[in-house]
């Protein structure tokens, strides 16, 4: 008897990862954008919504998601290399930060 069970992608996270970013990307996977206040009120992401965007900034120095309407915005959408870390094809430890990404937080 063969289980057609799905087979869950191995992610790996980097140390500048929080538990919100993979469920905030998990749903952006299934939206077409979305902004933080939408964001909150999904079931499994604990945090307010100026945590979300800050963890939103976080994702966006990576290039795992992106500002639709500039850096300003809070309008964001996930990035093929957003999907492919959520596949297991990408090693978030790897990426490296950019200039932009916040500081001290």
């Amino acid at each position: 008897m063969v289980l057609n069970t799905p087979i869950m992608p191995i992610r790996r996270n980097a140390s500048w990862q929080e538990r919100p970013n993979e469920r905030i990307l998990e749903y952006l996977d299934g939206e077409s954008y979305a902004v933080p206040e939408e964001i909150v009120a999904v079931k499994n992401i604990e945090a307010n919504p100026a945590r979300i965007r800050e963890r939103l900034r976080w994702l966006a120095s990576t290039d795992f998601v992106h500002f639709v309407r500039g850096e300003g915005s809070d309008v964001v959408e996930i990035t093929t290399d957003g999907k492919l870390y959520l596949e297991g094809e990408i090693d978030s430890r790897l990426r490296q930060l950019s200039k932009d990404a916040p500081r001290g937080e």
